[in-house]
């Protein structure tokens, strides 16, 4: 806030045990940690954006694996729908109710293989089925619009990849799959 910044971006972790055995077992990306730091950034007048991983750990290009707590409904796609949109939407107003709901939401992180993967479709490589992917967007964007309706607040919705070279055909995917309830794209860039 000193140097001019006016949004924090937080990201949360679903389940991050994996940092149990870390920093004394204190761990960060979880709700606890993001409503800490949602305060924090409130009490300097920034706006935050929460950056939903939908993983025990980070997402990226390369990595996107379902939380533990769903591996078992990882392949029954209405119950992982359900899951997701149950989880943003509790997420969301636990955080409302504290007077912390966040200015935007992102819907995972550098999405550009298929969110919500199971362990062994991630390590198989890279893959990208739209009709599934477009419903879990979409379900996630949904849980985000039933809270602002909920609450009268407004929350905006962005979307993220990696890479510029890959931003036409990945948008061109979520419109012509139906994903077009979103306010901001986010573009992560890497150079070599």
């Amino acid at each position: 806030a000193d140097a001019g910044a006016n949004l924090v971006r937080l990201r949360l972790w679903h389940t991050p045990r994996w940092y149990d055995d870390l920093n004394d077992g204190n761990r960060y990306s979880d709700l606890s940690d993001v409503k800490r730091s949602i305060a924090r950034a409130r009490a300097q007048g920034m706006s935050v954006l929460l950056d939903f991983h939908l993983s025990d750990t980070w997402t990226d290009p390369s990595r996107q694996v379902v939380p533990a707590a769903w591996a078992t409904v990882v392949d029954d796609l209405p119950t992982l729908e359900d899951s997701l949109y149950n989880y943003v939407q509790a997420t969301l107003m636990a955080l409302d109710a504290d007077s912390l709901l966040p200015d935007m939401v992102q819907i995972c992180n550098e999405t550009n293989k298929g969110i919500l993967q199971s362990v062994a479709a991630d390590a198989a490589g890279w893959a990208l089925y739209w009709p599934r992917n477009a419903a879990l967007f979409n379900h996630g964007i949904k849980a985000v619009r039933d809270v602002e309706a909920t609450t009268g607040k407004e929350i905006q919705v962005a979307i993220h990849i990696a890479g510029p070279t890959n931003a036409g055909w990945l948008f061109d995917g979520f419109r012509e799959y139906g994903v077009t309830d979103f306010d901001v794209i986010g573009l992560s860039y890497y150079w070599a």
